[in-house]
C-alpha cells in the first residue's frame, strides 16, 4: 500500500533540500533535534508523530531525491521525498515552483482501515505545509501536537497574514472554500459577519457542531480558530489533525486570496 501527498512550493530545489537536510533547518521547523546525514535520517520531537520519524538511508541524491526506512510499530515502511522543478508555476516576486513528492510504502496491516491511512495521509500533509511556509516565508508556523485525546471538543486557533475580509470570504464563499479545502462543512445554521460561521458538520457518525471564529488581531493578521463541539468520543485524534490541516490549508491560501496572485 502506497500514500503519496505533493505540494508546489514557490522556493527553488536547493533551498528546500537545505530545509529537508540540513539538521540547524530542520530544528527550526518541524522537530527538536535532528541526526542527519548520507546514512542515517533520524528526527525526533514532540511534534513529531509517534516521536521519532526516519532511520537508515535508502538513496541521496542531492536535490532530487531522499528516501529512507521509518519504523512504526515495529514495522519497517519505506519513506520517498522527490523534488523537481516547475518552471511553469511562479509566485510571489516570480519565484518559480519546485515540486514535492512524498510517498510512503506501508503494508495493510499497518493501516487496516480507512481512518488509519486517512491519518497518516493528513500527517504527510501537515509536514509539507510546515515544510511550505519555512521555505516561503521563513516562519515556523508550530507544531502539531501529537498526543491522542477522547476529548469531545476540538479547538485548534491560528493566525493568518491576511484581512479579515479576505479570510472571511475564504471560508463563508463555497467557490473560493475549493479551492482551498475538500472539505464540506455541512449547512450554515449561525452567521455573524467577521465575527463567527457555525455549520451542522454531518461527519461519519452523528451530525455535530463546527464553528469558525474570526478576531483581527493586528493590521492584515487575522486569528482563525476551529472550535467543533460533539466529535466523536475516541476521534479527538483525528479531528484535531483534521483541523490543524485545514486550517494551515487556509493560511496558506488567504494571503494569495488578499493579494490576488
Amino acid at each position: 500500500m502506497q500514500l503519496a501527498r505533493e505540494a508546489l512550493l514557490f522556493s527553488d530545489k536547493q533551498s528546500i533540500w537545505l530545509a529537508l537536510t540540513d539538521p540547524e533547518e530542520l530544528v527550526e521547523w518541524c522537530c527538536d533535534s535532528a541526526d542527519v546525514d548520507e546514512f542515517t535520517y533520524l528526527l525526533k520531537g514532540e511534534g513529531i508523530f509517534s516521536g521519532e520519524l526516519g532511520g537508515s538511508v535508502l538513496e541521496w541524491k542531492d536535490e532530487q531525491e531522499l528516501s529512507f526506512i521509518w519504523t512504526i510499530a515495529q514495522e519497517e515502511t519505506n519513506v520517498y521525498i522527490r523534488l523537481s522543478s516547475d518552471a511553469d508555476s511562479l509566485g510571489r516576486a516570480g519565484t518559480a515552483g519546485t515540486r514535492v513528492v512524498i510517498q510512503h510504502e506501508v503494508s495493510e496491516s499497518l493501516m487496516p482501515s480507512v481512518q488509519d491511512y486517512e491519518r497518516m495521509e493528513r500527517v504527510w500533509s501537515i509536514w509539507l505545509y510546515q515544510l511550505a511556509f519555512w521555505v516561503e516565508r521563513s516562519r515556523d508556523v508550530g507544531r502539531f501536537p501529537f498526543a491522542n485525546t477522547l476529548a469531545t471538543r476540538v479547538e485548534q486557533s491560528l493566525d493568518l497574514e491576511a484581512g479579515l475580509d479576505e479570510v472571511w470570504d475564504c471560508v463563508a464563499d463555497t467557490k473560493i472554500r475549493e479551492n482551498w479545502t475538500a472539505e464540506d462543512f455541512g449547512p450554515v445554521v449561525e452567521e455573524s459577519y467577521g465575527a463567527q460561521l457555525t455549520f451542522a458538520w454531518p461527519g461519519e457518525e452523528d451530525p455535530s457542531v463546527l464553528s469558525w471564529l474570526f478576531d483581527p488581531v493586528a493590521q492584515d493578521v487575522t486569528r482563525v480558530t476551529i472550535r467543533h463541539e460533539g466529535v466523536p468520543f475516541g476521534r479527538g485524534f483525528d479531528y484535531n489533525l483534521r483541523w490543524w490541516d485545514c486550517l494551515l490549508a487556509l493560511a496558506r491560501f488567504a494571503p494569495k486570496q488578499s493579494a490576488r496572485i
